[in-house]
């Protein structure tokens, strides 16, 4: 094999190995953006699941606490009604 030929056999490797690493720096892109996505996605799907759960119990403490006003309204209007009526 002459010195041209080594000459190319070389150059042509490099350009091999170049674009190996290239594709190999794509592929870890790649894989880094699909795992940040996954996390986005899961967080948004923890944070929602959260979020719901919270305002449930918010809603439950409110209705508590209205049913309770609204019960002490109805015994004073009893008591008050009562008290007229005797």
């Amino acid at each position: 094999m002459n010195n041209e030929n080594k000459r190319d056999i070389n150059t042509h490797q490099q350009k091999f190995l170049s674009q190996l690493e290239q594709l190999a720096s794509q592929a870890a892109s790649a894989q880094a953006q699909i795992a940040s996505d996954a996390a986005k996605h899961e967080f948004r799907v923890r944070f929602n699941h959260y979020l719901q759960e919270k305002m449930q119990m918010a809603a439950q403490e409110t209705y508590s606490e209205v049913l309770h006003e609204v019960q002490e309204f109805i015994n004073q209007f009893a008591l008050a009604t009562s008290a007229r009526a005797l």
